[in-house]
């Protein structure tokens, strides 16, 4: 499992609808409209009240099932979609270590650690990538989209930071794997 900034991803998936919608003129919505209507979908099918992780099992399923919905801000929520997966490898008896998670900024940043850490996860041999210092993914994006407003990234470091306070627990990520 490959997992990013949800900030950034966030960004990034605004960045990407926008530029589909302008090759078809059709209008995008402002940042804060399209961030307000996710958290709204959010709050509506319970998330930021659950006291249980049943209680949170549930609702995630209930925003999962919301029409028109592109999961702006519940995509990032990590921690709970690992663990229905991990919860699902527990009822299948399967051990936890079966599954790998990175972090994609640590791959961009140490390719070819990262892609040595993936091999040996598969128990295969470290091998040299050839072009391990070559841009992995650049934006084909043409940069007209309105930049994030600094409110709403705080906003969502905000929502974020007890979310991924869990996922780093979970993963038992080090401080130099935290996103601030």
């Amino acid at each position: 499992v490959l997992v990013r900034d949800p900030v950034s991803r966030a960004e990034s998936q605004y960045r990407y609808l926008d530029e589909a919608r302008r090759e078809q003129n059709k209008p995008m919505v402002d940042w804060k409209t399209w961030i307000d209507d996710d958290l709204r979908l959010l709050d509506e099918a319970g998330i930021w009240n659950a006291t249980t992780r049943e209680d949170e099992r549930i609702a995630w399923k209930r925003y999962q099932r919301r029409p028109n919905s592109n999961m702006i801000v519940g995509r990032g929520l990590y921690v709970i979609q690992l663990l229905d997966y991990l919860e699902a490898m527990d009822i299948l008896e399967k051990p936890r270590t079966d599954m790998l998670v990175l972090q994609s900024e640590r791959f961009r940043l140490q390719r070819q650690k990262e892609y040595n850490r993936v091999l040996a996860f598969l128990g295969l041999p470290p091998r040299t990538l050839r072009n391990a210092t070559e841009e992995v993914h650049p934006t084909k994006y043409k940069n007209e989209s309105p930049s994030m407003p600094e409110s709403i990234r705080q906003q969502l470091r905000t929502i974020y930071q007890p979310y991924n306070e869990r996922l780093y627990k979970l993963l038992g990520w080090s401080d130099d794997m935290v996103w601030t």
